[in-house]
């Protein structure tokens, strides 16, 4: 009996780390909703994409055209330039 439970013990610990959540791709995700449409929200829009890139492609391309368009809007063309190109390279 207290190995079944010892086991149930370690295997939630397990499942609960597994499931912790990036805290990077949190605060970025925070400086995105609570940043004005300047040039760091787009930079931080690249580093989510980037960081999201790793574990899930589709939400990085989501978030990196999110942050192209912001750059567009803001006429940011160090930015645009690099978002093409980034975008360009990793959709091959």
């Amino acid at each position: 009996m207290k190995k079944i439970l010892a086991l149930l013990l370690f295997f939630s610990l397990l499942t609960n780390f597994c499931i912790a959540q990036n805290p990077l791709i949190d605060s970025l995700k925070t400086a995105i909703t609570k940043g004005k449409e300047d040039t760091l929200k787009v930079n931080a829009f690249t580093s989510l994409a980037v960081e999201l890139r790793k574990s899930n492609l589709d939400t990085a391309i989501i978030v990196g055209k999110q942050g192209l368009a912001l750059a567009e809007k803001i006429k940011w063309k160090k930015e645009l330039v690099f978002q093409i190109t980034y975008w360009v390279l990793y959709r091959i």
